[in-house]
Formats: C-alpha cells, structure tokens, sequence
C-alpha cells in the first residue's frame, strides 16, 4: 500500500521478478469486499467491522480468493500473492481481520513529490482518481488518507515494513533485500533486473514506462521545479513530510 505516485508499482514489480511471487497489478479484490459488507451486515464500511462473525469473515475471504483466481487463471499454491492497491491503505482494518497472517508492505515517498505527480498525471477516470484532477483536492485527499494512517500506523497487528522511495532509489539492491528479507524469501539475481522482465506482464497503471527503465533520480525533489504552485499547500505537506522524516527547508 501507499499513497499513489509513491514508488508502489516500482515495489511490486521488484517483487514479481522473484519466482515464489505473484502480482496482480491494482486490482479491486479488496473494493469488491468493502461492497459486500452491507448485504452481510446492514452497515458500510468501516462500521460493519463491529458486527463481522467468524461465518461472514470466511464469506469474504472466499470472495477474495475467488476474485483472486479469476484474475489469475488459478489460486497462488504456494506463491504469495502480492496484493498492490495503493487504497488499500484505507481499508486496513477490513484486511488484518481477514487476513491475520498477511504481511503489510508499505511505501512512502516525499509528500510535494506526491501530491505534485498525481496532479500531474493522466489517470484512467475512476471514483478515487478523480480527486487528482486539481492541486488543491489532491492535497487535501493526501492529508485525509495520510493523517488516518499516521494514527492507526501503530496499533496494525500485522508484521509492517516500510520502503521509502528515496531510499530504493539510491540503493536498489538494499530495498530489495529488505523487502525479500522481510518476506522471508531467499535472494534472487534476477530481482534487479526487473525492468527488463515488465514487458512479460501487463501493466495497466500509468508508471508503465517509468517501471520499464532503469531506476533513476530525476523524479527526486522534482517539487521544487513548482514551489509556487504548491506554496498555498506547504503548511499541510510539510507537516507530513516532517512526520515521515523529510526535511521541509
């Protein structure tokens, strides 16, 4: 998980260049659930969490699993699936009841640079992506996911890694390793060349050709190529990019 335009795809595509994973490239598993909890509960998300037995816990998952096969022609076996929606992010409750021994990888990138490429960027229109298409709803977006995973961040019961796409940006190798390493997978040659691998899958998301090159530097701070556009937001995104570790002079 991580806000758009984070390095989420970047992440997932490292991942499915190792043989013991498979990646499903944004789909809306977890959307589809958060839509059937009212004809199982009465209520929408996230109140139905309160009223979920063990019985509708096991529906949902069924469902999940069998959108998972649809997708993917068959069930994982013993691969992990590598669940890349980053939405999801708001929906972290409904996945570590379901789902008590995932794994949660989340990816975290400058807020300027953040919230600067998603304005940027010609999304497929969809309900969430309809809020990049001004700067002002885009940050004010970012603030309300953000400031909700700031304050429940702590209480997740499931084992957390973080990547910083700064961070994976400098030292590819290092980023993958972690990731493996958390994954408890052993260690592949082939994971860095995992752009040389994307043309083996479709990607329908708008990093397609970023993922495709090489890993570099050019996206790095690219905010302040456009500090007066984002000067009426700079309150609201240094207080994030403090909170996450980013210098804000």
């Amino acid at each position: 998980v991580g806000f758009p335009r984070s390095g989420t795809t970047m992440v997932e595509n490292i991942l499915a260049a190792h043989s013991a994973c498979i990646t499903t490239d944004e789909r809306p598993f977890t959307q589809n659930l958060v839509r059937a909890l009212p004809g199982l509960t009465a209520l929408d998300y996230p109140h139905a969490l309160d009223l979920l037995d063990d019985g509708q816990c096991r529906v949902l998952r069924r469902q999940y699993w069998d959108d998972v096969r649809a997708f993917t022609g068959a069930a994982p076996g013993r691969r992990l699936l590598i669940d890349k929606q980053p939405m999801n992010m708001a929906y972290i409750g409904l996945l570590t009841r379901l789902f008590p021994g995932a794994r949660i990888i989340v990816v975290i990138r400058d807020p300027r640079d953040v919230c600067l490429s998603c304005f940027m960027q010609a999304f497929t229109p969809n309900q969430a992506m309809s809020n990049f298409t001004t700067l002002p709803a885009t940050v004010a977006l970012y603030d309300r996911l953000m400031t909700f995973w700031q304050g429940v961040r702590a209480a997740i019961p499931l084992p957390l890694h973080e990547v910083r796409y700064d961070d994976a940006v400098a030292d590819l190798e290092g980023a993958a390793r972690g990731l493996v390493s958390f994954l408890g997978l052993d260690w592949e040659d082939d994971i860095l060349r995992f752009n040389e691998r994307v043309g083996d899958r479709y990607i329908q998301t708008p990093s397609y050709e970023a993922v495709s090159r090489p890993v570099y530097t050019s996206a790095l701070e690219r905010w302040r190529h456009y500090e007066e556009a984002i000067r009426p937001h700079r309150e609201v995104l240094d207080r994030h990019a403090r909170t996450l570790g980013y210098p804000t002079d």
